[in-house]
C-alpha cells in the first residue's frame, strides 16, 4: 500500500503515541468505513437492479430517493463513527504519559 508521506507520519505518530502498529491503526480506522462504503455501492447496485446501469438510477424518482436516503444514512454513520472514534484516540492520548 502506497500513501502520502504526510499521511505516513501522521499514522507513525500515532501508532507510536497509542502503541499500536500501523496495521492495526489502518485496519481500526478503515473497517467501519470501508463497511459503508460498501453498504451504499450495495445499495446503488440494488437500486439499479445490479446491472450498472446509472440511467435506470436517474429515471425513476423513488429510486433515487431511495439512493439518497441511504447515502445520507451512510455519511451521518459514518460521522458518528468518527466522531466516536477520534473521542477514544483522544481519551487514549490524554491518558499516556507525554515524555516531556
Amino acid at each position: 500500500m502506497t500513501v502520502d508521506s504526510k499521511l505516513l507520519d501522521d499514522l507513525n505518530f500515532l501508532s507510536s503515541v497509542l502503541l499500536v502498529s500501523r496495521s492495526s491503526l489502518i485496519t481500526e480506522l478503515l473497517s467501519p468505513t470501508c463497511a459503508q462504503m460498501r453498504g451504499v455501492i450495495e445499495l446503488t447496485n440494488s437500486a439499479t437492479g445490479n446491472s450498472g446501469n446509472s440511467e435506470t438510477l436517474a429515471r425513476d424518482p423513488e429510486k433515487v430517493r431511495s439512493y439518497i436516503e441511504g447515502l445520507s444514512q451512510a455519511i451521518s454513520d459514518q460521522k458518528q463513527q468518527y466522531d466516536s472514534a477520534a473521542n477514544l484516540m483522544l481519551s487514549e492520548m490524554d491518558t499516556q504519559a507525554n515524555g516531556h
